[in-house]
């Protein structure tokens, strides 16, 4: 099934010489406003002092995702839609549950919707005269609507996210913020809402109230931390104009044409990959809509939080554009890890590499499943565990499993993961004998797990691993009796 976004920032019935004057457009807008910063900022001194924080960032990527629905006006015509509500119905849906056919159903086009593919949507409902041509102000104004909606919820998420986990996070401590404070914060409070969320469908409560009354109390208990944070974001994250340079400036216009294509189409109204439009976003649509819990196959972790979205805005363009944050956090998360092994300039130069790499960028746009949330759980279960090792605090030891087991609600391949960590902890204390033992348990116990046709056991055989854990006890063994220093 192929979907194009009504607001898509590239047009796919255009030209190749249309898209690749719209890329020329774009790239000497960015050369433009760089070129006219070093001017003012050589001309005036007080400019010389200014310095770009994250809230600047914020708005800059709203303006930036904004040029580019915008951009697409410049080379095909707008029209305002005024018909009624219209929905669209794909029988590749249609899911069948005890003898009950369930079949995914969502908002295409309503009233004011600016439209851009103007075939498609006369495609879907069949009426020509329901179609106004408008001005480019007008068009202005509804693109920059459509795209608030997303971008203010999801900056409300993690708001709400952070305060809840920050009240975990920092317990029994002053509120003290961090780039990995922060990120850890969002981590816990977003698994604490799905939680919240799954009691309620399972009582049948699934409805918007309670979370918006989970939110006020978070935000009231955690009050100073969000202050904190405030005064964090303003002063810490923050750079000076003078001491951008043309490399980083060139590195992050890359970062930030990526992220907004991604933004604006994990914004559509309606999900664009086959999986997510069967099973993905099917799943937290149907308990939204229930507003109780649903029997399905797969896990809730992630899908809980999703149907929050759906259930504040009634289709599934805040929960894509949910899925496509956790991306943008795992940007972060990237940084925070590469900083801490080597500096901060090639911690942002990885950040840059993995927002090029085609399955992110992919999965942050287009195949809106959960392995973004999935990249950024398992990222914080890792990070969690080297901040054990190098202050040996039980605490981080129990945050690493709790991610870990999170992310295992998340999708069940993150047991792979908890196979690391057992292996990594074994590792640590014991060394070389203690990684073997580890290694050799681990691939033991999966040669019992039934994964189907390409289960490791059909593969290689349960033998191969009895004589790797037999290898990895004698070396054990040998170490306990002979107390073999050079195994160490």
């Amino acid at each position: 099934m192929n979907h194009f976004d009504l607001l898509a920032p590239i047009n796919p019935e255009l030209s190749a010489g249309a898209i690749f004057s719209f890329f020329v457009f774009v790239v000497t807008l960015l050369v433009g406003v760089a070129a006219g910063l070093i001017v003012l900022i050589d001309g005036d001194r007080r400019l010389k002092k200014f310095k770009l924080n994250i809230f600047h960032g914020f708005l800059i990527f709203f303006l930036f995702s904004l040029l580019l629905v915008m951009g697409r006006f410049l080379w095909s015509n707008s029209y305002l839609y005024e018909g009624e509500l219209s929905y669209i119905q794909y029988e590749d849906s249609v899911k069948v549950y005890e003898g009950e056919s369930i079949v995914y159903e969502d908002v295409v086009l309503k009233p004011g919707d600016t439209v851009n593919d103007y075939a498609w949507a006369y495609e879907i409902t069949g009426e020509a005269d329901v179609f106004n041509k408008i001005s480019f102000l007008e068009a202005l104004f509804n693109a920059a609507l459509y795209l608030a909606i997303p971008f203010i919820g999801i900056l409300l998420f993690w708001l709400v996210f952070y305060a809840l986990g920050a009240l975990f996070y920092n317990w029994g401590k002053k509120p003290s913020v961090d780039l990995s404070g922060i990120l850890f914060s969002i981590g816990i409070g977003a698994a604490l809402m799905s939680f919240f969320g799954f009691g309620l469908a399972l009582v049948g409560l699934f409805y918007p109230w309670p979370f918006l009354l989970l939110a006020g109390v978070s935000l009231v208990l955690g009050k100073r931390h969000v202050q904190a944070l405030y005064v964090f974001c303003k002063k810490k994250l923050a750079i000076p104009l003078k001491k951008i340079s043309w490399l980083s400036f060139g590195m992050g216009a890359i970062l930030l044409l990526l992220l907004s294509i991604s933004f604006v189409l994990a914004s559509a109204s309606v999900p664009s990959g086959f999986d997510d439009f069967g099973y993905y976003m099917n799943l937290p649509n149907l308990i939204a809509n229930t507003h109780g819990f649903v029997h399905y196959y797969g896990l809730y972790g992630f899908a809980i939080l999703q149907a929050v979205a759906i259930s504040f805005q009634g289709t599934t363009g805040l929960a894509q554009v949910l899925t496509f944050s956790f991306g943008v956090l795992s940007l972060l998360l990237i940084y925070v890890f590469t900083a801490a092994f080597l500096n901060k300039k090639l911690a942002f130069f990885m950040a840059v590499v993995l927002a090029t790499v085609p399955f992110f960028a992919a999965h942050s746009s287009i195949e809106l499943k959960v392995e973004l949330p999935l990249l950024f759980y398992g990222g914080l279960s890792f990070l969690s565990f080297y901040y054990f090792t190098k202050k040996n605090q039980t605490k981080w030891l129990v945050l690493s499993g709790l991610m870990a087991g999170f992310a295992v609600l998340i999708k069940l391949t993150a047991v792979l993961l908890v196979f690391a960590l057992v292996f990594l902890f074994f590792s640590y204390y014991w060394k070389l004998r203690g990684g073997l033992l580890a290694g050799s348990i681990i691939l033991f116990v999966i040669s019992f797990l039934d994964l189907g046709d390409y289960g490791f056991m059909k593969e290689t055989g349960l033998i191969v691993f009895g004589v790797i854990s037999v290898i990895g006890l004698i070396v054990l063994g040998a170490h306990v009796l002979r107390k073999d220093k050079k195994l160490k």
